[in-house]
């Protein structure tokens, strides 16, 4: 079988959409267009020099390389790195912490090969408010083609109670590394979920001091351990929020007690990014680069309000939450 050019596998990845039938009852995802969501959704990998982990999911919000998943998916390990030395005065050695997103499709190269790879994570910067991690990537460069990468559009305003969603993730029970990285491709393939559920709780400040103390809601959908990170999708198609952390229903009526960060904090968060490969490095608030077009963003930004000093700094955000009794 002839191998296909870097060319002829970016058209055809290039040509998927976000598209998910939420009339799919199965919790292991048929995707309609697995191109996008293989190439826009990842499995966090650490190398520990003896297996390759899988420590929770990530997903593209910039096809320059920006990617989001849940702050606890990384903190622990960063924070046993810089006891060991790695992080020095909060900045990021990453060329020893080994972590990785796992680029993987299902398009065959050769027989028995797959078109993906390890991309390594460059940079990590937390939310100071929320669970939230934003991840940039180095996107390799093959036969002049700048590898694809397909990003969600980002919805920052309060969802509504009661709306239908739909979380994707890789489930950590489902992946094991026996040294192959093709067959890992394969096994993470097909560890690919999507889980539907409808909001039934909003808490736009916290929901507790101890385990959520971060704005979130709550969903009856399932959320498995590994997919922490992964993408909450409106019908829309949108992102509402980020998938976070299920709870024990012993004491529920209901099957499934799971979490999503709302997305509001991210937008105070700052990104480092370059104009163009010849220009500096920059630095600017999310919400500043949303609004010049740097993100995919739909119109419920208008629905977050934004407080500056005069240096203009972003000191403050605002937003309105409905009431149980009240659907927006």
């Amino acid at each position: 079988m002839k191998s296909k050019s870097m060319k002829e596998i970016k058209d055809e990845i290039m040509s998927s959409r976000c598209h998910l039938s939420f009339e799919e009852k199965n919790f292991q995802v048929g995707l309609l267009e697995p191109h996008f969501f293989q190439t826009s959704v990842f499995p966090i990998i650490h190398d520990n020099e003896k297996s390759l982990d899988l420590l929770g999911t990530a997903f593209c919000i910039s096809s320059n390389g920006f990617l989001l998943t849940a702050k606890h998916v990384l903190k622990d390990l960063t924070d046993k790195k810089e006891r060991e030395g790695v992080v020095k005065n909060g900045v990021i050695d990453f060329t020893e912490l080994n972590l990785y997103v796992l680029y993987c499709t299902n398009i065959v190269l050769v027989e028995g090969q797959y078109f993906g790879g390890l991309l390594p994570i460059t940079n990590i910067t937390y939310s100071n408010e929320s669970d939230i991690a934003l991840l940039t990537i180095d996107i390799p460069t093959i036969d002049d083609v700048r590898v694809p990468l397909m990003q969600f559009t980002l919805s920052p305003g309060i969802p509504k109670l009661y709306q239908q969603t739909m979380a994707i993730g890789y489930s950590k029970k489902l992946v094991t590394f026996n040294g192959d990285l093709s067959r890992f491709q394969r096994t993470i393939n097909n560890s690919l979920n999507a889980s539907k559920g409808e909001i039934v709780e909003i808490y736009g400040n916290k929901r507790d001091s101890i385990l959520l103390k971060f704005p979130c809601f709550r969903t009856n959908a399932r959320y498995d351990h590994g997919m922490s990170g992964g993408p909450i999708i409106s019908v829309n198609g949108g992102v509402i929020g980020i998938i976070t952390m299920s709870l024990s229903t012993e004491d529920s009526q209901e099957p499934y007690y799971s979490h999503g960060v709302l997305l509001p904090p991210l937008l105070v968060m700052k990104a480092k990014y370059r104009e163009s490969a010849d220009s500096k490095i920059k630095e600017d608030y999310i919400y500043d680069m949303a609004q010049a077009g740097y993100f995919s963003i739909d119109d419920s930004l208008k629905q977050i309000r934004v407080t500056r000093n005069r240096d203009n700094r972003i000191i403050g955000i605002s937003y309105s939450v409905p009431k149980a009794n009240e659907i927006l």
